[in-house]
């Protein structure tokens, strides 16, 4: 019996088994006939089991029991989840229920789950259907048209009795003209030079010479960058930013001008839009400091080869600018999900007057795009760091170099108090990695964006107990032997602790020591891992604390490998009881209260130098790629505290085609 199933016969087992119990144990609080539906989970209907609720994770997935969060429930295999909450179902009933989702959970009830969507196909959507060449209209006044717009014109003007008004005389041609290209009134020099020309005889020559003039003009870029900064958003401020971080942006101008010279240089759009989203990837050469990007390192990527080979000429250093397209915007007082839906809604909104912002919370109702769209688009900008970066490096002279001291002194003094904040924060969280542990199973407790919170050293970090979240999540997928019993733990009920765990062998001997006795239940599964990576952590000080003793370099790692692995838990890189090495813009959250108060007032002591003082060379706020934590997850209805299914990083269907594949080079920026 599969997914599928449809023959009356392989539906006896559920009428049998499976419907009375979900009729008499669910349905009062999970059916359309419920007074109030809880978690947003529908258990009456084939679909409301298989898309789950308010979780984000399906109740049932057929032939696949581990995965199912209904049999989780009803094992009371958690504290946290325990259904029905009264009291628990029968063995057999169970039992019975494991069988039918291991036989492919076959459900004759068609009912789909809320209404259908809106969304229509793009082959349906005027908007997504490539125009046609449609024949030139026929007109009475062969003459007048000059190029093909012109007949459609004069056709509507003929079809209602009207003729085109009259040429422009020349003095009000060359206003017109240079108001629109230049925004500037033309000089009376100039205005009596064009009708000199006029009148000579040529008036179409005279024409096109002073267009090319006037596009050569550096004031065409200035007026017209200034539409496409409408587009992006631009701004010298931020925003309100709650009185944490300097309001002015650090040298914003630079991405006016460049845009200003784009324009005036005649960038090719791709060229230019190219740059404005992935330009970091695509300068030679270019290297965040502290980053271990390999595109930052600049070893181009295979992604970035193609995109290379379509430019006339490489990036420079100063097309990093470009990048203030995606920096420029409102900060919205740090909060990380408000500034990747902006910036979701700059390239899509901007670039192809697409109305993506619109998925964040349901599929969109009258465009082809997903709420799955967004968040692949989501997963993009997540895995971006904002980066200040000079761009601009002019000669010696003495204003610079006292330019120059004044910002290493500044800059000294917030790098030196970050690494000093890091480490402490570092050393707590491994101090209390059993707290850390043991939150995974309260996270309702901890919101993702707690930047209104008032925290100090004796907290647990919300954002930290996130990162552990995430942590054990990658460790699952990736098979870490150091949590393979954590994971085969939770994924049985704790009633069944005992039994298995004969079945359950640690392959490391310090957990194999820890849990030599079966655990009660995963929270003294948490204490035992916390007080086996304590103990390693205890280890590590004593080594080295033994080699300062002994003027010795300190050693890279612990001599017992088994012991290492564990140790790796609290130190590697990927790990969430290291601080990030970046700036404190993308690691706010990670900080106490104080701590952050203090770093950000040392942040501002830099930007105010930056821009206050006249001798600063040109600096610009651009993003750079770090690596993905894993794939990004929908946010059912838009609430980031209700994690709903994976999805790829990868661009809209509806542009890039039922075919495409996910994003495999960083971020996904530059594909």
């Amino acid at each position: 019996m599969g997914y599928g199933a449809s023959a009356s016969g392989e539906f006896d087992f559920f009428e049998r088994r499976i419907r009375p119990v979900l009729t008499q144990h669910c349905y009062e609080c999970h059916s359309a006939t419920s007074k109030s539906l809880k978690a947003g989970l529908r258990v009456d209907t084939r679909d409301g089991l298989r898309l789950g609720g308010k979780s984000g994770e399906p109740a049932v997935v057929p032939g696949d029991v581990e995965k199912s969060l209904l049999l989780k429930a009803i094992r009371h295999a958690s504290a946290d989840l325990q259904m029905p909450p009264k009291k628990q179902l029968s063995a057999q009933q169970i039992s019975d229920i494991e069988t039918w989702i291991r036989s492919g959970a076959p459900d004759p009830r068609d009912e789909v789950q809320g209404p259908k969507s809106k969304v229509q196909s793009p082959k349906s959507h005027w908007a997504f259907v490539p125009p046609k060449v449609q024949p030139l209209p026929k007109v009475k006044d062969k003459a007048w048209p000059q190029s093909p717009v012109d007949h459609f014109i004069l056709a509507k003007l003929e079809a209602n009795g009207l003729k085109p008004s009259p040429a422009a005389d020349p003095r009000t041609l060359i206003r017109r003209m240079t108001y629109d290209l230049t925004g500037l009134p033309p000089s009376a020099e100039e205005v009596e030079a064009f009708a000199k020309a006029c009148s000579s005889g040529n008036r179409q020559s005279a024409i096109g010479n002073l267009v090319e003039r006037l596009l050569a003009s550096p004031h065409y870029g200035e007026r017209w960058a200034r539409h496409w900064l409408d587009v992006a958003r631009y701004a010298d401020t931020k925003g309100y930013v709650y009185a944490r971080e300097e309001r002015f942006f650090v040298h914003s101008h630079a991405y006016r001008d460049w845009v200003v010279r784009a324009l005036n240089n005649d960038m090719p759009y791709d060229r230019f839009l190219l740059l404005q989203i992935a330009g970091d990837q695509l300068v030679e050469g270019f290297k965040v400091q502290g980053s271990k990007s390999k595109v930052a390192e600049g070893a181009t990527s295979t992604a970035a080869d193609s995109q290379l080979s379509t430019l006339n000429s490489q990036p420079s250093r100063s097309d990093l600018a470009a990048l203030g397209f995606l920096t420029t915007g409102r900060r919205f007082i740090g909060v990380t999900h408000e500034i990747i839906d902006d910036r979701i809604d700059v390239v899509t909104r901007g670039t192809m007057g697409l109305t993506v912002q619109c998925a964040r919370c349901h599929d969109h109702k009258y465009d082809p795009i997903s709420t799955a769209d967004y968040y692949s688009l989501y997963g993009v900008f997540q895995s971006t760091a904002d980066e200040m970066v000079q761009i601009e490096f002019p000669e010696k002279s003495d204003a610079l170099a006292a330019f120059e001291k004044e910002y290493r002194t500044r800059l000294d003094k917030l790098n030196t108090t970050m690494a000093t904040r890091r480490a402490e924060t570092a050393a707590r969280i491994r101090a209390r990695v059993t707290d850390y542990l043991l939150a995974q199973f309260e996270l309702h407790k901890y919101p993702e964006e707690g930047f209104d919170q008032i925290l100090t050293d004796k907290d647990l970090i919300p954002a930290t107990v996130r990162r552990w979240q995430a942590y054990l999540e990658q460790a699952k997928k990736r098979g870490d032997p150091v949590w393979a019993l954590w994971h085969a733990y939770a994924s049985r009920p704790e009633k069944a602790f005992a039994a298995d765990a004969a079945q359950l062998p640690a392959s490391n001997s310090h957990l194999q020591a820890a849990f030599a006795s079966p655990p009660k239940s995963m929270r003294e599964v948490a204490e035992r891992y916390g007080k086996v990576l304590t103990a390693v952590e205890q280890q590590w000080q004593a080594a080295l604390a033994a080699a300062k003793t002994n003027n010795a370099p300190p050693p890279s790692s612990l001599p017992d490998q088994e012991a290492e692995a564990l140790r790796q838990v609290l130190y590697a890189d990927t790990s969430p009881a290291v601080v990030p090495d970046v700036g404190i813009v993308n690691n706010e959250l990670l900080f106490t209260t104080r701590a952050c108060e203090e770093l950000w007032k040392l942040q501002g002591e830099v930007d105010r130098h930056l821009i206050r003082t006249p001798a600063s060379p040109a600096h610009a706020l651009i993003v750079t790629d770090r690596e993905p934590n894993g794939n990004p997850r929908v946010f059912l209805r838009g609430d980031p505290k209700q994690k709903g299914v994976e999805v790829p990083r990868q661009f809209l269907q509806v542009v890039a085609g039922p075919q495409r594949q996910p994003f495999t080079h960083g971020s996904g920026r530059l594909e």
